[in-house]
């Protein structure tokens, strides 16, 4: 319909101002209702940064929450509530998915010594694709004050759990991204992976400064990584409510809040991560877990160095491709990802593999290769 095209088109442009956005999305599903139509106008308007879009993001949440409530399979735990397609690849291990989210859990609120008033809501995707084509946004976030997350079915237990344990200390947030995904990523990786890639960061003279890091974090690709670091080291801290206090209070600016919480300067606090940095003992893992650890953390080149060096030792091992596959991929190297799938397609794999060979037909379809091995 042309006069729902306008309105999205007159909003963008800014001539229908934001606070009407609510208004503008009720329009365009009066106009289209809950046809294709309107579900597509929705997706494309959801990936904007503007009030559109978060109405957009909204109203697409709400939809599947009522898809799911009405025809996905509903499962539950002390601390959980599951909601699964019905086709979803862990429909038959349903009660071990849970298992691992109720460890995580666990140990989160052991952790940080507060827990959610009532069970987190867990929407667990087939895939990446099918969580964009429904949510119009990528997978992989919480919703706190909803005690909701939104994952795919193969995602570590822990991240998003850690954002809505956190929310809970005061149930506004931190509103500082290095804090609060520093915890996330704390609370949720492997033992040992942030603290393996800072210190690789620190052996090569190139660790941030913190205050830089603190300010601009989203500027930094290994952000992450390197937050959940200097988090992981708060929490080792004997000081218990150390992390309550910055989350929740105190001067403005984070800077400035983890001085007076820790009554050290911020030049005291890089020397401080340096120096436990320095001390840390070698992450001693099988490389291929390390490996895919580090791409977890969004540190694509520190996995393929470790996956092509592991590669020279074990050239036919399909785990070992399809984390290369996986690493290639996220660091824009299609052609290179390409060759490895067709090489993972043409190993014999058992049962408990065979996804993977779905994954990398998937994955070359998406990137433009043909199935066959050229």
């Amino acid at each position: 319909m042309p006069h729902a095209g306008l309105i999205y088109t007159a909003l963008l442009m800014g001539t229908i101002k934001p606070l009407h956005a609510a208004l503008t999305v009720c329009i365009i599903l009066a106009i289209w209702g809950c046809s294709p139509q309107a579900h597509r106008q929705l997706r494309r308007h959801a990936a904007t940064d503007t009030a559109a879009g978060r109405m957009a993001r909204r109203q697409l949440l709400e939809e599947n929450r009522a898809r799911a409530d009405s025809s996905w399979t509903r499962t539950e735990s002390h601390h959980f509530i599951l909601l699964t397609p019905p086709d979803s690849p862990v429909a038959a291990d349903l009660d071990a998915f849970l298992a691992r989210r109720e460890a995580a859990y666990e140990r989160i609120v052991a952790a940080l010594k507060v827990a959610p008033d009532g069970p987190i809501r867990i929407y667990a995707y087939n895939s990446g694709r099918q969580g964009g084509t429904l949510l119009g946004q990528p997978l992989g976030f919480a919703l706190p004050a909803e005690r909701e997350i939104h994952v795919r079915w193969d995602q570590e237990p822990g991240h998003e759990e850690a954002h809505v344990v956190a929310w809970n200390w005061d149930q506004s947030g931190s509103g500082e991204p290095f804090l609060e995904e520093g915890l996330a990523v704390a609370l949720s990786s492997h033992p040992g992976s942030p603290q393996a890639a800072a210190t690789d960061l620190l052996a090569q003279g190139v660790l941030p400064d913190l205050g830089d890091l603190m300010e601009n974090f989203s500027r930094y690709r290994n952000g992450y990584v390197l937050a959940g670091s200097f988090v992981a080291l708060l929490l080792e801290r004997d000081d218990p409510d150390l992390l309550r206090r910055l989350y929740t209070g105190g001067p403005p600016g984070l800077a400035e809040r983890l001085e007076d919480a820790t009554g050290q300067t911020l030049a005291q606090l890089q020397t401080w991560w340096e120096t436990s940095l320095a001390a840390q003992e070698p992450v001693t893992r099988e490389p291929v877990l390390e490996a895919l650890s580090l791409l977890h953390l969004g540190e694509a080149r520190a996995a393929i160095r470790v996956l092509e060096k592991q590669r020279r030792n074990v050239p036919a091992h399909p785990v070992l491709e399809f984390a290369l596959a996986q690493a290639l991929r996220q660091d824009d190297d299609d052609a290179g990802s390409a060759l490895a799938f067709h090489r993972l397609l043409a190993m014999p794999l058992p049962y408990n593999l065979a996804w993977m060979k779905q994954r990398a037909r998937e994955a070359l379809s998406e990137m433009g290769y043909a199935e066959e091995v050229p």
